[in-house]
């Protein structure tokens, strides 16, 4: 019996966290990305990065709906504790106040993938809050790192070592197919800064209690960060 409930944990803790780094990396599609196979059909031609972008954002509404399957289960189970996730619940509200407005205004009805795409994370984040313990909620913290970090790699420096050879100025401008991003407009420069703010907030509590050497090792990452930002 043990045996069985600890299998379950395990595979709810998998879960969170397997659907915690797909939401990060459905991060750039939409709804077109959906018509993958009508297109397939209608043009007969087949493009590798449309159909991992229609992986990509499909996938979303596979951990929406099963996120909501869980989450319902563990209210029913009174395992979720509403005061511990306040601030997520405050977020659901607001993206579901959204809603109307799709519908009311001239906004494409379209649009409700963003707000699917929402609601799925802090669905994730929920039960990370009730299933996962404070070590294994790390994973989540390190998983953003990595990913924020990857894509500011790939993206900032190109476009530094073209600034310091004279072919491209370093604010604004960004690539609207770039292949490699699977033929998706590449982050521009303000968002590029967003993610170096938040990586440096991820360095100040990676460094918090940490010793003199690894705390000046994580000051010298943000003092480079702020020169990007």
């Amino acid at each position: 019996m043990n045996l069985k409930i600890n299998k379950i944990k395990s595979f709810k803790k998998f879960y969170i966290i397997t659907c915690y780094l797909l939401c990060w990396l459905s991060i750039s599609t939409t709804f077109n990305d959906l018509l993958f196979l009508q297109n397939l059909i209608e043009t007969k031609i087949f493009h590798f990065n449309k159909m991992i972008n229609f992986l990509r954002h499909s996938l979303i509404y596979l951990i929406f709906l099963s996120s909501i399957y869980f989450l319902l289960f563990s209210i029913i189970e009174n395992k979720i504790s509403f005061k511990k996730n306040l601030i997520f619940i405050i977020l659901i509200i607001y993206f579901l106040l959204q809603i109307p407005g799709l519908i009311l205004t001239n906004n494409s009805a379209e649009n409700i993938s963003f707000i699917i795409s929402s609601l799925a994370l802090i669905s994730v984040l929920i039960l990370s809050n009730t299933i996962l313990n404070y070590k294994e909620r790390q994973y989540l913290i390190n998983i953003t790192t990595l990913i924020l970090l990857t894509v500011l790699l790939l993206t900032f420096f190109p476009k530094f070592l073209e600034f310091m050879k004279g072919v491209d100025k370093m604010y604004g401008g960004n690539q609207l197919s770039s292949e490699l991003f699977l033929s998706k407009s590449s982050p521009r420069s303000s968002g590029l800064s967003r993610s170096a703010l938040i990586l440096i907030i991820l360095m100040t509590i990676y460094s918090y209690k940490k010793k003199f050497f690894i705390q000046n090792f994580y000051n010298i990452i943000v003092f480079l960060l702020v020169a990007i930002i």
